[in-house]
């Protein structure tokens, strides 16, 4: 039965992402919330009155419109696009992500995003995002030793 990823205070999460957990069969979710990024694992999902366990409060969570999750080389990171049109990433290793102390700082990554969006890639292990930058490039961004690593398109 699907659920509701509910916030402490009673809102609906809008945006949300998902990302494979360390069962690989069972996904996370994810939500922004004004300057605070909140997760809500596979097993907490059962029950429709529960609600998202705050990750951390960073202000460059602040205004985020698109969040996409990324689960690769048992790491998953989240990467949000916020209202300065720039990209950050935070993430942690994939047995430690219920733990708030695991995840890492965000970092901004790109600015001038215009656009973001997540997409499949059998070639890519499946996770892969796009992003259109500044009218002229896009570029098909993953992960490499924690940092994005653009692609020309």
């Amino acid at each position: 039965m699907p659920t509701r990823l509910l916030l402490p205070n009673g809102d609906l999460a809008s945006p949300i992402a998902l990302a494979r957990n360390k069962t690989t069969t069972e996904t996370d979710l994810y939500a922004i919330d004004g300057s605070t990024l909140y997760r809500r694992g596979a097993d907490e999902q059962v029950d429709d009155n529960s609600v998202g366990k705050s990750i951390m409060v960073n202000s460059a969570f602040s205004g985020t419109n698109t969040l996409v999750a990324l689960t690769h080389n048992d790491l998953t990171t989240i990467f949000g696009e916020n209202a300065k049109t720039t990209v950050y990433y935070t993430s942690c290793p994939l047995d430690k992500l219920e733990r708030a102390e695991s995840w890492t700082v965000p970092v901004p990554a790109l600015n001038g995003v215009e656009c973001i969006t997540s997409y499949i890639s059998a070639k890519y292990d499946g996770n892969r995002f796009s992003l259109q930058v500044r009218g002229n490039l896009s570029a098909h961004p993953s992960l490499q030793h924690d940092r994005i690593r653009p692609e020309s398109v």
